[in-house]
């Protein structure tokens, strides 16, 4: 939604979903909340957009380039909110906030489920591949959960899975049972948060990420800028529409905006409510939370 002002808020988990997973792979106009940069302290949670970004009709093609404002951190079970474009759009989880109502759990690799009280089963979509070329099987559902329940790893995922996931099993390359210690109603919701690394990636996720989103990791200059380029082997028929995204590290707000309207970036971050004000009648930028 565009605004002229943003109040301050903070995000929910599913908010925060809802922010990563609606942009980069549904046509490239990419909310500069949802691009996976830490906000400073006292932002409003807007950004600003040149507005000939957010009138364009999307196409294929081009690169967005966009201003963050520090260290980018890829491990998803690290810490999501603050990254959460990078974990949407490098990493694939079994549902996400996409569907029609943006309130409920929409399949993404899974094609279908059955659930009980306290049991879920899950199949996943046929061919769908992670960046390195293997396939997505169920088994990965169950590395993964394992991983989420480390609670040296699973940092924010650790106590939802840890204090509901009694087990989880393999029955064949694309079903997964996940058994519930009680009944526990926002199964879909939890997963939803569980993008799927592969285990033989989970060692150098943080340097060298590999998922099944709809970018691929290119390179990361710590202090200067990441790289993410489009995943030709994404599910999604036709998407992402673009070809790569850069995300400058500008740590300084004033710098950040300078970029934006001389246009050497196409958007910003983390904006204090001054900037808000200042901007919000100018013509060249769109303001957006």
């Amino acid at each position: 939604m565009t605004r002229k002002s943003a109040p301050q808020h903070r995000l929910t988990r599913r908010q925060a979903l809802q922010a990563g997973a609606g942009m980069g792979a549904a046509g490239g106009l990419l909310a500069l909340d949802s691009l996976g940069v830490s906000a400073s302290s006292g932002s409003t949670g807007a950004h600003l957009e040149a507005r000939a970004i957010q009138d364009a009709t999307p196409r294929p093609g081009g690169n967005l380039i966009a201003a963050g404002t520090g260290e980018i951190r890829f491990d998803p079970y690290f810490n999501f909110v603050p990254a959460r474009f990078v974990y949407s759009q490098l990493f694939g989880a079994l549902f996400d906030y996409r569907g029609e109502d943006p309130l409920i759990p929409h399949p993404q690799l899974a094609e279908s489920w059955e659930e009980t009280e306290t049991e879920l089963v899950v199949t996943l979509k046929e061919n769908i591949f992670f960046q390195n070329g293997r396939a997505i099987v169920a088994q990965d559902v169950v590395d993964n959960i394992a991983r989420a329940k480390d609670p040296d790893i699973g940092h924010y995922l650790f106590a939802v899975l840890d204090a509901s996931v009694e087990s989880a099993e393999a029955i064949d390359d694309r079903t997964v049972r996940i058994a519930y210690k009680s009944v526990h109603p926002v199964k879909l919701d939890d997963l939803a948060a569980l993008f799927l690394i592969p285990a033989e990636a989970m060692e150098d996720v943080d340097t060298a990420p590999v998922g099944s989103g709809p970018f691929e990791f290119e390179s990361y200059d710590s202090g200067d800028a990441l790289v993410v380029k489009r995943f030709d082997e994404y599910w999604e028929p036709n998407l992402p529409y673009l070809d790569s995204v850069t995300i400058k590290i500008i740590p300084d707000p004033a710098a950040r905006i300078a970029n934006l309207l001389s246009g050497d970036v196409d958007a910003v971050d983390a904006l204090a409510s001054s900037d808000v004000v200042r901007l919000q009648d100018d013509d060249r930028v769109q303001i957006v939370t």
